[in-house]
């Protein structure tokens, strides 16, 4: 009884561990130097050894991190070029637009505003539940989906 307890527990942290390593991002030289002098342009302040990196499944490096009070997460392509960054919102914090666009849903059918910034724009996606995904320019105007 006592080598099956044995044999289950290694089992249990070698799968742990395996588990643990496969998260693990593994960034090279060259793009963790583009990574790294991007936060420090775009949010200074930002310690870029703080950022909870991960692998997305497109192949993205993703990092989550805290700037002004905010959670944000960014996004770099393989070659540790910036992307976009994403924030989520909530009703108080949009723009006036984007709060009357939005008034004839409850507030609770409400399930997510995203306000996304990459190199071509800013725009807001929410999820209303039942409905299509929508999106809305930085004014809080509607606009078509991609």
């Amino acid at each position: 009884m006592k080598f099956r307890n044995i044999l289950i527990i290694g089992t249990l942290c070698f799968l742990t561990a395996n588990i643990s390593m496969a998260q693990t991002t593994q960034i090279n030289e060259k793009q963790n130097s583009r990574m790294k002098t991007t936060i420090d342009t775009r949010y200074n302040g930002v310690k870029y050894n703080d950022i909870k990196w991960q692998n997305t499944t497109d192949g993205y490096y993703e990092g989550s991190f805290n700037y002004q009070g905010r959670e944000l997460t960014t996004q770099f392509d393989e070659n540790g070029n910036w992307m976009q960054t994403s924030e989520t919102m909530d009703m108080t914090t949009v723009p006036t637009t984007l709060q009357n666009n939005l008034g004839d849903y409850e507030s609770n059918s409400i399930s997510g505003i995203n306000k996304i910034e990459t190199n071509d724009q800013t725009y807001y996606d929410v999820t209303v539940d039942g409905q299509e995904p929508m999106r809305f320019d930085k004014s809080g105007n509607p606009i078509k989906n991609p």
